[in-house]
């Protein structure tokens, strides 16, 4: 599915990053990821969105379908950390969460990922504004 216009998504090899090492090394990007995943977690993507100007906000997503043990056990097995490469704004489609929707069933997602039809209130009552820090970290759905 794209990703609308101006908006490009991009994987590379770890080895490929200069300062791969330094950023899952850090501090904060390991203690979130044993806290939620536990002491052997496994790093099995470098990806970028990669927003330029005109870029629109993306759809409602998740990374990938979900695991059974997310629907089953109510049990993360996977984090996203979004760490932007460029300045964001507002225009460009920042990042954004949906609060709670990481337990949403999603049987009826579009390729177990994409919402399909329009956003719910409830939905909407929970959306976060666009997050500039360094790096968020966010269960890998939407």
């Amino acid at each position: 599915m794209g990703r609308g216009p101006n908006r490009y998504y991009v994987e590379i090899h770890p080895e490929a990053l200069r300062g791969f090492v330094e950023l899952v090394d850090h501090p904060w990007v390991r203690g979130v990821a044993e806290a939620v995943l536990g002491p052997d977690y496994q790093i099995v993507e470098v990806g970028f969105d990669v927003p330029g100007p005109g870029a629109m906000n993306q759809p409602w997503h998740r990374d990938f379908p979900m695991p059974p043990e997310t629907r089953d056990e109510h049990r993360l097995t996977s984090l996203a950390f979004n760490v932007p490469l460029v300045d964001t704004e507002p225009n460009m489609g920042p990042f954004e969460i949906a609060l709670g929707t990481q337990w949403d069933r999603g049987e009826d997602f579009e390729h177990g990922m994409f919402r399909t039809g329009r956003c719910t209130d409830a939905t909407r009552s929970v959306r976060c504004a666009g997050f500039r820090s360094w790096a968020t970290s966010r269960p890998a759905r939407r």
